[in-house]
């Protein structure tokens, strides 16, 4: 049977005619030499899929006989061949559970203890054999146990080890393993293994099962307890093995995930360890990342223990320098970052930079620094930058020349930006003494730090209290030097855009921005490519058009024609601003003509007319355009389709509206052009009339006028008589006014002495003359008496 089971094809015909049975029996002979056949045998049938599955089958039969075998015969070729037969039995797939119940790891462990190097290994085998399951069984702590104990009496054995080890670093893949793991102590096990082994291979094991029960996040604490942070620093000072030092800081990451254990992994050696890793694998990005994140972790919640670690500063400093790695870097940054926000750092920085003789490499590594932390997100932390006096490190470090100089000047100038982003701030930073420093920077020339002041400078200027500081100390002249350079850079306009557009706010600030030259400089930005630019010079010119001394100013610089380019836009807020600044500048008599030749009146118009929809801006259009009517100037108004915009506007339900499209009619219908116009469109007469639904008394009285001068005139009166002349009378004779009595009693007087006496009768008016005509106004009464006696002839 022996000579049969060395081929192959033979093991379906020994299984199906019970030759392993039969071997099994034979076992138990009293003949050393049958033994050691059926030993051998059995090493055979375990080799051979058919025979291995009925040895496993056969319930305690196979691995108790090969046990009692070997301890029968004690002979060295037995014992091997026992043992042979046990480990092929563990590759059994799925059949790990039924082996190790069957008792084969304790005949292993048996076997190997007295049986040389051959049979240490051959146990290691089959314990990691039974390791490689994707999931766990019942009695695999037998196998946990097995492998920890095997390690342990390997001393002399390496490769040994390195299989118990891979054994162990199959089961730390099992996260319900971790538990029994850690209980077991495989973190001990592990550093034994590691510090004996002369293999990069088996120490890349160890790593890896420290790495894997570390993503255990409820047994990291119980993990550090039974000193596991030694071997993982031990594994990370001692190699070079990119693999190794990876497994190492990602473990390390996961066990900084716990704030509570950052004390220990000072106290450990962690932060060397970690330290050591980074500079010793500075272009690997696979290591540098986790031991950059850990740094960063630590220093996130203790910032104290990152200090304390000589090594840590120097570590970032050459990961910042000689790293590629964009996600490295940012955490290395961000690792300093902390370090520097440590008290007892910035108070180290800020004695650096201002100690006299300080060189230009110093304060550009204080204003690096600085900047840094500057970028930060937190609005804490920039408080506590400026609490904690970084800006007199600031603005101590930007004087001087050169190079050098102008670098540390632009990181000085980024780094105020940067804080002056949180509003908190400002005070604080204008207390200290920032704007003069800016001024300053912006003496310099230099692209950038311009670039970076102008922002900050917007910044600033949001807060009413630091106009007129900004203004007494002299940044307007440089603003308005930087808005109008030509091909400047945009990003620096539109922050002087923005300063200039917040300081046209401030009422004591109009007058100084426009003696100053604003004007020019914010025609210029206006033909920025830029919406928000745009805008804030469309409110700039609405601000300073508010202020009588400018308007004039702003007329002759053609800032109507510049409005009615940015009219253009469909953003509401723009339609508002420039309907508010046209009107504005009509309020300056004289300028009406040269307004309208700048195209004034077609941009309301088409705001009030087209783009805007909102009652407030068609409001300010309505006086707008009652602002610019003048005797001078109604031809061209009338040409524009003034008439069209009136009908229109005065469809409006608000009281302003109405008041100026009535006086906008009356002052049509007291020009005989006016009047014209007015008449020949039906539509605008009706619109006119109905304006009598006003509740003010003023506005109603300026309909009344309309309709009285239409009345009056021969030419118009027709029309208006056929729009409801008459019965806009009627209505306004019992307005109650004594004024507007007298006149509608005056013009049903002409009316009645003329053709027009018939219009009286079918347009209903007849009831108002015998009304008028018992009034109190003594005028009134004798004008419409007079009324009857002609209606009468």
């Amino acid at each position: 049977m022996l000579q049969w089971a060395y081929r192959a094809d033979n093991a379906g015909r020994l299984v199906s005619e019970g030759a392993v049975e039969a071997v099994l029996r034979m076992c138990k002979t009293e003949s050393l030499q049958l033994r050691a056949l059926c030993a051998a045998a059995l090493k055979h049938f375990s080799a051979a899929p058919p025979l291995r599955a009925r040895l496993v089958a056969l319930a305690r039969g196979a691995v108790a006989a090969l046990s009692d075998l070997a301890a029968a015969c004690r002979q060295p070729e037995v014992s091997r061949s026992c043992m042979a037969a046990l480990v092929n039995l563990t590759c059994a797939r799925g059949a790990e559970e039924t082996v190790v119940e069957d008792g084969v790891v304790m005949a292993m462990m048996t076997l190997s203890a007295d049986g040389g190097a051959e049979l240490a290994a051959l146990c290691a085998q089959g314990l990691f054999n039974l390791s490689c399951v994707p999931a766990p069984y019942a009695h695999l702590e037998r196998v946990l146990k097995a492998l920890i104990a095997a390690a342990a009496a390997a001393t002399a054995l390496p490769h040994v080890r390195h299989t118990c080890a891979a054994g162990l670093s199959n089961l730390a893949d099992m996260h319900s393993m971790h538990a029994r793991l850690i209980e077991e102590g495989v973190g001990p096990s592990a550093a034994a293994t590691a510090a004996a082994a002369p293999h990069v291979a088996t120490r890349r094991v160890c790593a890896q099962i420290l790495h894997s029960l570390s993503d255990n996040v409820h047994e990291r604490a119980n993990l550090v307890s039974k000193g596991a942070l030694p071997v993982l620093c031990a594994l990370g000072g001692a190699d070079d093995d990119a693999a190794t030092l990876r497994y190492v800081a990602r473990a390390l990451l996961r066990v900084a995930a716990d704030p509570a254990l950052h004390a220990r992994m000072a106290a450990e050696g962690a932060v060397t360890a970690l330290c050591g890793i980074a500079a010793a694998c500075v272009r690997a990005p696979a290591v540098t990342r986790p031991a950059a994140a850990c740094l960063s972790a630590v220093a996130a919640h203790d910032a104290a223990a990152l200090a304390s670690e000589p090594l840590c500063v120097s570590a970032l400093v050459t990961l910042l320098r000689l790293s590629d790695d964009a996600p490295t870097v940012l955490r290395a940054l961000t690792a300093l970052c902390a370090l520097l926000l440590d008290q007892d750092g910035l108070d180290a920085i800020r004695g650096v930079a201002l100690r006299p003789g300080a060189g230009a490499d110093v304060h550009q590594a204080c204003a690096q620094a600085l900047l840094n932390l500057s970028c930060t997100d937190s609005a804490a932390v920039a408080a506590r930058l400026v609490r904690d006096g970084a800006v007199p490190v600031v603005l101590g470090g930007g004087g001087g020349g050169g190079g050098a100089a102008c670098l540390t000047q632009r990181r000085c100038a980024a780094t105020l930006c940067n804080l002056a982003r949180c509003q908190a701030n400002i005070a604080a930073l204008v207390a200290q003494g920032t704007i003069p420093a800016i001024i300053e920077l912006l003496k310099t020339g230099d692209a950038l730090s311009v670039k970076y002041c102008c922002a900050a400078l917007c910044l600033i200027a949001q807060d009413i209290d630091n106009c007129l500081l900004i203004i007494e100390e002299g940044a307007v002249p440089y603003m308005i030097d930087h808005a109008a350079a030509p091909g400047g850079d945009a990003v620096t306009k539109q922050s002087c855009c923005a300063v200039l557009s917040a300081l046209s706010g401030q009422q004591h600030c109009r007058e100084q921005l426009c003696s100053c030259g604003a004007l020019p400089a914010l025609i210029n930005l206006a033909a920025m490519d830029d919406a928000p630019t745009r805008l804030r010079c469309v409110i700039a010119f609405a601000n300073l058009s508010c202020e009588a001394v400018t308007r004039r100013a702003m007329v002759a610089a053609g800032v109507a024609r510049v409005l009615s380019e940015l009219s253009n836009s469909y953003r509401e807020e723009s339609q508002l601003y420039c309907a508010r600044a046209l009107c504005n500048l009509a309020c300056h008599h004289g300028s009406e003509p040269e307004l309208v030749a700048q195209g004034a009146v077609g941009a309301i118009m088409m705001i009030a007319m087209v783009r805007s929809v909102s009652h407030e801006t068609r409001q300010v259009c309505a006086r707008a355009l009652l602002n610019l009517l003048t005797p001078a100037t109604l031809p061209r108004l009338l040409d524009e389709g003034l008439v069209a915009a009136a009908t229109h506007l005065s469809r409006l339900p608000d009281e302003p509206s109405m008041r100026a499209c009535a006086a906008a009619f009356a002052a049509l219908t007291a020009d005989p052009a006016g009047r014209a116009r007015l008449a020949a469109r039906r539509a605008a007469l009706a619109a006119a009339f109905d304006l009598l639904r006003a509740r003010d008394a003023g506005t109603r009285a300026l309909v009344g006028a309309a309709v009285i001068n239409l009345l009056r005139s021969g030419d118009a009166r027709a029309a208006a008589v056929r729009a409801g002349a008459v019965g806009a009378l009627v209505a306004l004779a019992r307005l109650g006014a004594p004024a507007v009595e007298t006149s509608v009693a005056s013009t049903l007087y002409l009316m009645s002495v003329g053709a027009a006496r018939e219009d009286i009768v079918r347009g209903g008016g007849l009831p108002t003359v015998v009304f008028l005509s018992r009034s109190p106004n003594t005028a009134a009464r004798w004008a419409c008496v007079r009324a009857l006696a002609a209606l009468a002839w």
